[in-house]
């Protein structure tokens, strides 16, 4: 494939380079490869500690006719740590057209430091790059003490008027909520079945089994939002670290305990969600993934908010006041601001 032997050679030009980084490349089964090292006396001081690892990965096999690089940085070198499986690569603005094929990576490293240095400027880059639904990510892009892995999750979702019950890895980054099935295929990757970053959390349901919990996500469509039925061993561990992460946001949600057998019973489980995801080019600077999502066959009932319509103004405010003293006890909401942003991708998969 000549587009393929073009990049190859671009790449042997990398790492002949003249400016003392390094670039270590692999071509194995179809796939392109280049690590690449720039050393921490490159940029200014204060910048970095340590050096900067990056990768570049073009697949041939791609189903596209040109394909895309993807681009991961591997060093947590900032905050938010960008080191957690985002695809980097077209947050560089140098390198020619992706639908022509006419890629230019002889200026990768140039933009690879000016990137860092635009990212140190500006205080961290919290919403750039991507991640892809579907696609495999092996885990050492989460291997590092920035990413919080959670092994031996369990998803609840009704099919077809039955319970069912799929295995998942959760991994937080400082900014992202990651959902991945187990790669059948190859045991150091990962598919990814739905990503969020934090702010899209609308509030949280704890049930009394020590286990469960029912994560309530917002969209653009306040009417569409919708719910991810979770259940954990060590279910404190991950909200505690959860509200960790989603602190630096400054974020206000609830926490509610559901106490109620009759009532966790009664909303035990989520309906089976089917999305479909429209992945948009970037456009005057932004990337946006848009996301239209079907009507689920069954929602959750929300019996509390029946309730109250027949209750009178006192037995409201009442219950109002239960309801706060549910909320998790170090959570204080005087001290944050809530912020939603209008976009995400997101997919839940029952395979």
């Amino acid at each position: 494939m000549q587009y393929m032997d073009d990049l190859e050679e671009q790449v042997d030009k990398l790492v002949r380079n003249n400016l003392g980084i390094d670039v270590i490349k692999n071509f194995s089964r179809g796939i392109l490869s280049a690590e690449i090292i720039i050393p921490k006396d490159k940029f200014a001081k204060g910048i970095t500690k340590s050096d900067i690892k990056f990768e570049i990965i073009i697949d041939s096999y791609s189903p596209t006719l040109y394909p895309v690089p993807k681009l991961y940085c591997l060093t947590p070198y900032c905050f938010p740590n960008l080191a957690d499986g985002r695809d980097l690569f077209r947050e560089l603005r140098n390198l020619g057209s992706y639908r022509k094929g006419d890629l230019l990576l002889n200026n990768l490293l140039q933009e690879l430091m000016d990137f860092v240095k635009i990212n140190f400027q500006r205080g961290g880059l919290m919403f750039c790059g991507n991640y892809y639904l579907e696609d495999r990510y092996e885990t050492r892009f989460f291997d590092n003490n920035k990413c919080k892995v959670i092994q031996n999750v369990k998803q609840n979702l009704v099919i077809k008027g039955k319970n069912t019950e799929y295995n998942r890895i959760l991994i937080l980054s400082d900014v992202h909520f990651l959902l991945f099935k187990k790669d059948k295929a190859n045991k150091n990757s990962l598919i990814l079945l739905f990503w969020a970053s934090f702010n899209n959390i609308e509030k949280i349901q704890k049930f009394s089994d020590n286990k469960t919990v029912i994560l309530h996500w917002i969209t653009q469509d306040k009417n569409a939002g919708y719910l991810m039925n979770l259940s954990f061993n060590e279910r404190n561990e991950f909200l505690n670290d959860l509200m960790e992460r989603v602190k630096n946001f400054g974020m206000n949600f609830d926490i509610y305990k559901m106490n109620n057998q009759n009532q966790v019973e009664h909303q035990k489980f989520t309906s089976d969600f089917k999305f479909k995801v429209n992945e948009k080019e970037k456009e005057k600077g932004t990337n946006i993934n848009e996301f239209y999502n079907a009507k689920n066959e069954e929602k959750l009932d929300d019996d509390e908010n029946e309730k109250n319509e027949k209750l009178d103004d006192n037995t409201k405010e009442k219950n109002e006041q239960n309801a706060k003293k549910d909320k998790i006890e170090d959570f204080d909401e005087n001290n944050i601001n809530n912020i939603n942003i209008d976009k995400i991708s997101s997919e839940i998969s029952p395979k």
